[in-house]
């Protein structure tokens, strides 16, 4: 086993903005009886150095918390090889460039994104139907090299280094609305022949509030948008 301190690491995550969590070794969970204060307040630098300063990636591992904590920060979990190299061949240009993470079994794609949920909202997470993985953020985190892998044993390791954070539109993430949910607004507004222009200008408006990564909520929000703007019936105000 291929053991490295972990401070080294844990000191680059920080300055780049990122909120950390020391982890139990070999284990997804966090080394520290609660994490609840830091999904929205970054450890300060004695905190991270008290946490990681004399530990090694055979005692401990480094967790990188999501979301609006890390700047914004999203990762796309790959669980499975074959989807990832689905969406590098893709998406080539901006697989060469986006911070990869190589896990035990799978990948790790990191990026930046605004407006992905609503305000009022202190979690996010976008689970993919296919069993692929998810797309993380607020309330959730994330293994990071140099910790050693739950049940592999081997490092995760960077395959694209984190310099930076790219912000990215998550459509490169197929997280868009369907047509489905915009033929269903449809029938809110106009119960008749479907025209489409007034459904797309309420997706736009909840999607550039703040609803931009799960389509089920631009569903709820433009759906009462809709149902305050339908015309009354003939007769009534």
């Amino acid at each position: 086993m291929n053991v490295v301190p972990l401070l080294p690491s844990a000191v680059e995550y920080q300055g780049l903005g990122l909120a950390l969590l020391p982890a139990k070794f070999r284990e997804k969970k966090p080394a520290i009886r609660t994490w609840k204060e830091y999904q929205t307040h970054r450890a300060d630098d004695a905190k991270v150095r008290e946490w990681f300063d004399a530990a090694d990636s055979s005692q401990l591992g480094i967790a990188i918390v999501c979301g609006e904590v890390s700047g914004g920060l999203l990762v796309r979990d790959f669980d499975e090889r074959e989807a990832y190299a689905n969406w590098k061949r893709s998406n080539r240009s901006l697989a060469r460039k986006l911070p990869t993470v190589e896990t035990g079994r799978g990948f790790q794609v990191y990026c930046r994104a605004e407006g992905y949920k609503p305000a009022t909202s202190r979690t996010f997470v976008h689970n993919y139907s296919d069993g692929s993985g998810e797309l993380r953020g607020d309330g959730h985190y994330v293994i990071a090299p140099p910790s050693l892998h739950q049940k592999t044993g081997k490092p995760y390791r960077w395959i694209n280094p984190l310099v930076d954070l790219p912000l990215v539109d998550l459509e490169v993430f197929g997280v868009t609305p369907s047509d489905g949910e915009c033929n269903s607004l449809m029938s809110v507004l106009h119960p008749g022949p479907p025209s489409p222009a007034p459904c797309l200008c309420i997706f736009s408006r909840c999607r550039n509030s703040g609803n931009q990564a799960n389509p089920s909520r631009w569903t709820q929000t433009a759906k009462r948008q809709a149902l305050s703007i339908r015309p009354s019936p003939e007769g009534h105000p």
